[in-house]
C-alpha cells in the first residue's frame, strides 16, 4: 500500500484539482483579476496616457508579485481558495486505504502544483492581456516606471508610482524580474499549502488556517517596516525589489539564498507532512473533516 505508484498519484492529483476549478469559491479568482485591473492596470493606463508613452507589457504583473500591498493580497485570496486543502470526507479513509497514505500525499502536493500554477497563471494573464495591445515586449523598463516620478513629482508618492519601486529597475530587467516573480510567489503559495497540509495530517486544520495566516500576516507586517527579521518569513524572499538597494549592486540577500529557503522548508514540510499522516488515526476521520 505504501509504495510509489505514479498513476494512482497523478490520480489523486487529477480528481482534487477538477473538483477545485468546479469549486463555486473560483469566483474570488475573478475578483482578484478585477482588484488587480482597478488597482494596478488602470493607474499604469492613466501614467502611460499622460506620459503618451507605452508600458512594458509585464510591468503589470510585476507590479502585482511585487507590491507591498498585493503581496499580501495575493496569498490571502489563494488561502481562501485553499480554505478546505487537503479536502477530507467520508470518503478519505476509502481513498487513503485503497492507494496507500504515501501516494495519497504526495497526490495531494501535487495537486497544490498544479493549483498554483493556474493561480498564479491567471494572475499573469489577466495582468498582461488588458494592456498587451498598447505595450512593448522589449526587455527594457518603460519610461513610465522610470521617469513619471521625476516628471510628475507631486505624484511621486501615489500608488501607482510605488508599484514597482527603484530597487527593482535599477538592478534587474523585466524579463527576470516577471520569471523569479512567477516562480517565487508559486514557492510562497505552495509554503502556504503545505502548512495547511501538515497540520491537516496531524488531525488539527483549524490550526493549518490559523498559522498559514499568521505567516503572511506577520510577514506583511515585518517587510512593510523592513525588519532584519523579516527573512525568518517566506514574504520577504517572494519580494524581489527587498533583495536589494537602490542604487548598489551588491544584493541584500542573494537570490539563490532565496531558492534555497524555499526549498528547505517545502522539504521539511513534505516530511513533517508524511510523517505526520503515517501516525494519524483513521478510526475518527471526523477529526480531520
Amino acid at each position: 500500500m505504501n509504495k510509489l505508484k505514479l498513476k494512482k498519484i497523478l490520480s489523486t492529483a487529477k480528481m482534487e484539482y477538477i473538483k477545485w476549478i468546479c469549486n463555486a469559491r473560483m469566483i474570488l479568482l475573478g475578483v482578484m483579476v478585477l482588484f488587480i485591473h482597478s488597482f494596478v492596470i488602470q493607474p499604469l493606463q492613466e501614467h502611460a496616457m499622460k506620459m503618451n508613452s507605452p508600458l512594458n507589457t509585464l510591468e503589470p504583473f510585476i507590479a502585482t508579485v511585487n507590491s507591498e500591498v498585493l503581496v499580501i493580497i495575493v496569498p490571502v485570496i489563494f488561502l481562501a481558495l485553499f480554505s478546505d486543502f487537503p479536502k477530507t470526507d467520508g470518503n478519505t479513509l476509502f481513498s487513503i486505504s485503497r492507494i496507500g497514505k504515501v501516494n495519497w500525499i504526495i497526490g495531494q502536493i501535487l495537486f497544490a502544483v498544479y493549483a498554483i500554477f493556474t493561480y498564479v497563471g491567471v494572475i499573469f494573464i489577466g495582468s498582461v492581456l488588458p494592456v498587451i495591445a498598447s505595450s512593448f515586449w522589449a526587455n527594457g523598463w518603460s519610461l513610465v516606471i522610470t521617469k513619471y516620478a521625476s516628471l510628475y513629482p507631486n505624484d511621486s508618492q501615489s500608488f501607482a508610482c510605488l508599484l514597482i519601486k527603484n530597487n527593482l529597475y535599477n538592478q534587474v530587467s523585466p524579463w527576470y524580474a516577471a520569471i523569479q516573480g512567477y516562480a517565487f510567489m508559486m514557492l510562497y503559495l505552495l509554503v502556504i499549502a503545505l502548512i495547511m497540509l501538515v497540520f491537516n495530517c496531524m488531525g488539527r486544520k483549524i490550526y493549518g488556517m490559523l498559522t498559514a495566516s499568521c505567516v503572511i500576516a506577520f510577514g506583511g507586517t515585518i517587510c512593510l517596516v523592513k525588519m532584519p527579521c523579516m527573512w525568518i518569513f517566506p514574504m520577504a524572499h517572494t519580494s524581489i525589489w527587498l533583495h536589494y538597494t537602490n542604487y548598489y549592486r551588491k544584493p541584500i540577500m542573494e537570490m539563490w539564498k532565496s531558492y534555497i529557503y524555499f526549498v528547505g522548508i517545502i522539504t521539511i514540510l513534505i516530511v513533517a507532512g508524511i510523517k505526520s499522516l503515517k501516525r494519524l488515526n483513521f478510526d475518527s476521520i471526523q477529526e480531520i473533516d
